[in-house]
């Protein structure tokens, strides 16, 4: 955990703070995006009764 966040800091300092947040906020976006395409949003058939 603290080398992740060395590195971090290392390169919010090279790239910049603003880019590198945005680097893992679309590259967090996209792997939920990725999880979800593989799983699949499954429904509860118990819900969908009457």
């Amino acid at each position: 955990m603290a080398a992740a966040l060395i590195l971090g800091g290392k390169l919010g300092d090279r790239f910049g703070r603003r880019t590198y947040y945005m680097i893992g906020a679309v590259g967090s976006t996209i792997a939920s995006v990725a999880i979800l395409a593989a799983v699949g949003v499954r429904r509860n058939p118990e819900a969908t009764r009457h």
